[in-house]
């Protein structure tokens, strides 16, 4: 994420902690992500970001030079009191996915002949817990095109592309083996998330951020006027700066 997009962060924050949580947003975790494969060595392969409902948890990102326990960065408050199991394991999937799916990425070229330059994938990971069961669905796309999708369910899983070698291919990859463990590692971040966010207070007067970050104080009277209802609109347009400011996020849940 640039370092322009961490001062819009901390205001996010503390809007979302005073806002209502969405239909459904406590039983709900979103990644979106990008893999880029380029030839200098040290840099940034991937770039993803974490949220539970339509708040902004995480930052991961893939550094080559960088220890991989480093890469998962929280954004707010909320992010930071997370147990340290949970986003351990959070860290741990994202890691094994991550690099999985870079790894598959010169299979794929193959299979769709690109000249677009570099080679690029994006996706998004969707968690949703439900009565019937959890449901976990990964969309990835190919140099900006859609290239297969996964749905796993207590059903079982079903895997849907329109080049039918892919989807062939792709139903017996270790990608389809990871995405079985997420329901119940999503299920235990979740209640971790719920947990600790029904001991945080409504609204954050003046926050704090990872270290190497810069806070952006937030009065509490502007905090206590933007929450609720009249927040959505703020919520919405910062979190569009962020996300659409992230190096790669051409894919949003």
């Amino acid at each position: 994420m640039p370092s322009f997009a961490l001062f819009f962060v901390p205001v996010l924050c503390a809007l979302q902690q005073g806002a209502p949580v969405a239909a459904g947003g406590s039983h709900s975790l979103c990644i979106n992500f990008t893999i880029a494969v380029r030839n200098r060595a040290g840099s940034q392969w991937c770039d993803a970001v974490v949220q539970a409902g339509r708040q902004l948890l995480f930052n991961y990102t893939c550094e080559n030079h960088k220890r991989p326990d480093s890469w998962l960065i929280p954004l707010c408050p909320l992010g930071e009191e997370v147990d340290a199991r949970e986003r351990g394991m959070l860290s741990g999937t994202l890691k094994d996915l991550m690099e999985e799916l870079k790894m598959e990425m010169p299979n794929l070229q193959l299979k769709i002949p690109t000249n677009r330059g570099p080679l690029s994938l994006q996706g998004s990971i969707q968690y949703q817990a439900g009565v019937n069961g959890s449901t976990v669905e990964l969309k990835l796309s190919f140099q900006g095109e859609e290239v297969i999708n996964f749905e796993w369910t207590h059903l079982g899983l079903k895997v849907h592309s329109a080049n039918k070698s892919v989807e062939e291919e792709w139903k017996d990859k270790v990608v389809t083996k990871l995405l079985q463990k997420i329901p119940g590692e999503f299920e235990m971040l979740i209640d971790n998330i719920s947990e600790v966010r029904n001991k945080m207070p409504q609204t954050t007067a003046a926050l704090t951020m990872a270290p190497g970050r810069v806070p952006v104080p937030v009065p509490s009277s502007a905090t206590a006027t933007l929450t609720g209802s009249s927040a959505s609109p703020f919520i919405w347009i910062l979190t569009c700066a962020i996300v659409f400011g992230t190096m790669f996020m051409p894919v949003l849940c």
